[in-house]
């Protein structure tokens, strides 16, 4: 009584329509997505742990805000990729500047990225330590890691490059002001 697994595969056409439909968002658009995303998982973050009476619960609310960072080291991280495979701040201002990018957004970005940059180093030394498990030492070492500036930097930009003060609502909870007060 072996498992069977059941394979999906897509057509040719339903592929090409997808693709179509995803070539059809903004850059823009994609990354302030991977924010909400961001924005979404630090609320989350933010929230105090509750306390149970039952140690599998406890261990489930601890193990899930690891995953939470996790999931914010790695979105903050993946916006400074050079990975043409996903939605990166350069590779959104590639192609925005195709489009309808001006000096001004450029000179504005490029001055911005380098600051992610610089602010993304502690960030970017935690995933290759912790997440990607690229240390040979214990996690002892590592430091608690302050996202605010890194958050409030990838905001910007992605203002910046939307050239327009973009929002982040989940439900009624506005996040750009709850959790950067702007």
């Amino acid at each position: 009584t072996g498992r069977r697994t059941m394979e999906y595969k897509i057509g040719k056409k339903a592929k090409k329509r997808i693709e179509d439909g995803h070539a059809l968002v903004k850059p823009e658009s994609h990354l302030a997505i991977e924010v909400l995303e961001l924005l979404t998982s630090l609320y989350f973050l933010r929230q105090p742990l509750q306390e149970s009476a039952d140690l599998i619960e406890n261990l489930r609310s601890i193990h899930l805000r690891r995953l939470l960072q996790d999931d914010v080291v790695l979105r903050l991280c993946k916006f400074a990729d050079d990975d043409t495979r996903s939605w990166s701040f350069d590779q959104a201002h590639k192609r925005i500047r195709k489009r309808h990018g001006t000096e001004a957004t450029t000179t504005r970005f490029l001055a911005l990225r380098e600051r992610y940059r610089e602010v993304l180093r502690p960030v970017e030394a935690h995933r290759n330590a912790y997440v990607a498990h690229r240390a040979k030492r214990d996690r002892l070492h590592l430091k608690p890691i302050d996202f605010r500036d890194a958050t409030r930097l990838a905001v910007e930009i992605v203002d910046v490059l939307a050239g327009e003060q973009c929002s982040y609502i989940l439900s009624d909870i506005d996040l750009r002001q709850e959790l950067l007060g702007d």
